[in-house]
C-alpha cells in the first residue's frame, strides 16, 4: 500500500471530492428545443486508475440570451445542433425553478444536498477553437448572420452589407434627416406609392430623361412635356395653368420656358 504524508492524504481527499464538482464545461449542442438545448460535455474526468469518463449529457438547459424586461427586450441568435457552448452548473440543485414564474420574493428549495454536483443551469453560446474561430474586429462593432453584415464604426459610420432584401415595416411616421447629400441608386425600378399625395419641396428640381404624367387629378400648375416647334424632335417643357381641381378643363395658352 502506498504510504502518504498527511498533506498528501488531505490533497488526494479533496481532489477526489472536487473531481465530481462541476462549475463550467465546454459542450456541444445535440438538440434544440423551443427555449432550451440538450448539451453533451466535451471534456472527460480522469480518475486514479487512469480511466477517462465523460460527464453525462445535460437535457433542457436554458440558453443564455441578452434579455430584459421579462423577455420583452431581447437579442437572440440562431442555435444549431453541433454548436459549441459553455455549460454553466449551479452550485445547488435549483429544483422546479425553471418551471415557475420568478418574482422578487421567490424562493425555490433544492432537492439535493450535493453542491456543485452536476446541475446545469445555463448554456452560453458560442465559444470557438483556434481552428473554427474567426478574427475579431478590434475597432468596430460587427453584427453578422452568414451573408449579412452590419458594421458600426467609432466615427459614427454604419455600414450594411447584404445580398438580400432590406424590408422595413413601420406603423407610424418615418423621418429621415441628413446633414449632407442623400443618394439613392437602384438597379431596377424605383416606386413611390402614397394613397393621398407626394410632396416635394425644393427651390429647384432637376430631371434627366423623359418625365411622363399618366394622370393629373388636382393641380394649380402642371408642367407637361410638349413638342417644341423650335427644337425639332426634342421634347421640351411648356407651362400651362389649370384651375384647382380642374382636370381636363380649359387652360391658358402654353408658355415656352
Amino acid at each position: 500500500m502506498e504510504k502518504l504524508t498527511f498533506p498528501e492524504s488531505i490533497n488526494r481527499t479533496f481532489r477526489a471530492l472536487l473531481r465530481e464538482c462541476f462549475f463550467i464545461k465546454p459542450g456541444v449542442v445535440t438538440k434544440v428545443h423551443d427555449f432550451t438545448v440538450d448539451v453533451l460535455p466535451l471534456t472527460t474526468t480522469k480518475y486514479k486508475d487512469e480511466e477517462q469518463l465523460k460527464s453525462p449529457e445535460a437535457f433542457d438547459v436554458p440558453l443564455m440570451i441578452y434579455s430584459g424586461n421579462k423577455g420583452k427586450a431581447r437579442i437572440t441568435v440562431p442555435i444549431k445542433e453541433g454548436d459549441t457552448v459553455l455549460l454553466l452548473y449551479s452550485d445547488r440543485d435549483f429544483g422546479d425553478l425553471l418551471e415557475n414564474r420568478v418574482q422578487i420574493n421567490s424562493a425555490f428549495p433544492g432537492d439535493s444536498i450535493d453542491p456543485c454536483s452536476g446541475h446545469p443551469i445555463m448554456a452560453i453560446p458560442e465559444f470557438f477553437t483556434d481552428i473554427e474561430g474567426t478574427p475579431i474586429d478590434k475597432d468596430n462593432i460587427v453584427i453578422e448572420n452568414q451573408k449579412t453584415k452590419i458594421i458600426i464604426e467609432p466615427d459614427g459610420n454604419i455600414i450594411l452589407d447584404t445580398p438580400g432584401d432590406l424590408i422595413a415595416n413601420v406603423a407610424g411616421d418615418s423621418n429621415i434627416t441628413t446633414g449632407g447629400s442623400a443618394n439613392i441608386t437602384t438597379g431596377g425600378t424605383a416606386t413611390v406609392t402614397a394613397p393621398e399625395k407626394v410632396m416635394i419641396t425644393t427651390p429647384l428640381a432637376e430631371f434627366s430623361g423623359v418625365v411622363k404624367a399618366v394622370e393629373v387629378i388636382a393641380s394649380t400648375r402642371v408642367v407637361a412635356p410638349v413638342l417644341a416647334p423650335s427644337e425639332g424632335s426634342q421634347n421640351n417643357f411648356y407651362d400651362h395653368i389649370h384651375n384647382e381641381n380642374d382636370n381636363g378643363g380649359p387652360t391658358g395658352p402654353p408658355i415656352y420656358s
